[in-house]
């Protein structure tokens, strides 16, 4: 019996934020069949509540970090004097 190859899939989207494609993206990638295809997910910027919610199958890639990777010890907010009165 011949082996088929997995049809290969590629999501491409914004960010990761708490709504409703996000969340519709998740679910179509919990259940297409992953015996039948290989998904990737791309992400213009690797951010938001839902960024590490993708299925261990899924392979997720990035074009820029987001704000939750940004040191926490400098911090803009907390400088007054940049903030307009």
């Amino acid at each position: 019996m011949m082996k088929k190859d997995k049809i290969k899939v590629l999501f491409r989207h914004r960010s990761m934020e708490m709504g409703g494609v996000e969340k519709v993206i998740l679910s179509m990638l919990n259940h297409l069949d992953k015996e039948k295809f290989e998904m990737t997910v791309c992400l213009n910027i690797n951010q938001g509540e839902l960024r590490d919610e993708f299925p261990k199958h899924v392979r997720k890639v990035f074009i820029a970090n987001g704000k939750e990777d940004f040191s926490k010890i400098l911090s803009f907010k907390n400088y007054s004097w940049l903030k307009e009165n």
